[in-house]
């Protein structure tokens, strides 16, 4: 799970040259398949992505365990209007046993991947 983080804290900086602040929070514990990690890299990148477009200032990335799940949050600094997932991410994810959910909360809105822990037919 280590991993992941590096490569999260890594994107983080490219992310600050395009004015973006990237910050991310990892208490999972466990280890997860390569195919999921990359699940969850993909859907980091492609949600940093879609912020800077939009002119996102800040986002927060926060990786943990939640009722027997492995779930990626991601929140960013104000509501954004036009979310839409890439069809064949959401296939990939699907395929791999995982859910994408839009969280429309006061202020700011949230973007969650979720996989169940254990049972990963993709190791």
């Amino acid at each position: 799970m280590d991993e992941i983080v590096v490569y999260l804290d890594e994107l983080g900086e490219f992310a600050s040259f395009a004015g973006t602040k990237l910050h991310v929070l990892s208490v999972m514990y466990g280890s997860i398949s390569t195919r999921r990690g990359t699940l969850f890299y993909d859907f980091v990148y492609s949600m940093l992505e879609w912020s800077i477009e939009r002119g996102c200032d800040t986002m927060m990335v926060q990786i943990l365990n939640e009722k027997e799940k492995l779930v990626a949050k991601i929140m960013f600094d104000e509501k954004t209007e036009g979310f839409e997932i890439d069809n064949g991410f959401m296939t990939a994810v699907g395929t791999a046993g995982g859910c994408i959910s839009v969280k429309d909360m006061d202020d700011v809105m949230g973007v969650w991947l979720s996989f169940p822990e254990g049972g990963d037919a993709y190791a």
